[in-house]
């Protein structure tokens, strides 16, 4: 049941986690589907929300709300989860964490793996983010890239001090 979207559905956008898919219908409701077990609730999509965008992540789904704040349920959370106040522009589900970009820049991430919570400021003029298993990336408007978080397998290419600006 990982892979086979549901019958007679039809979607504006659609993003895959680990074992489970998650889809928008034009009105902005949300249907997930997948890891027949769904252990982590993170199939479970709150009916009464409305969404512009959505990630799927490892064991959690986040969704931006019209409002631009996020909701997130599965992984760490109970079903319904999280609501984030702060205002974001786009939002990244990883594996047991998430990361929302907000206007300016600035990256906020929560959750088990992102030190309860990882502020990285505005200085470092973030476009867009993307999250994986245990690390997330943030893409400059000069098109460099930097990442960070877990590194075992050197996934990770920031210095752990986010805070100071940039070189360059």
């Amino acid at each position: 049941g990982r892979t086979t979207p549901p019958k007679d559905e039809t979607f504006a956008a659609l993003d895959c986690g680990a074992e489970h898919t998650c889809g928008l219908r034009a009105d902005g409701s949300a249907l997930c589907w997948g890891r027949g077990l769904n252990n982590k609730g993170q199939s479970q999509a709150p009916s009464e929300e409305t969404f512009t965008a959505i990630s799927s992540g490892g064991e959690l789904t986040c969704g931006l709300r019209e409002d631009d704040t996020v909701l997130c349920w599965g992984g760490f959370y109970e079903v319904p989860a999280e609501v984030r106040e702060e205002q974001f522009t786009a939002v990244t589900a990883g594996g047991a964490f998430a990361c929302g970009l907000q206007g300016g820049g600035r990256v906020i991430c929560w959750g088990r793996g992102a030190e309860d919570e990882l502020e990285l400021p505005a200085v470092h003029n973030f476009v867009a983010i993307s999250a994986g298993s245990r690390h997330a990336c943030g893409m400059r408007a000069n098109g460099e890239v930097v990442c960070w978080g877990d590194n075992y397998l050197g996934q990770a290419t920031a210095p752990w001090d986010l805070g100071e600006k940039p070189a360059g």
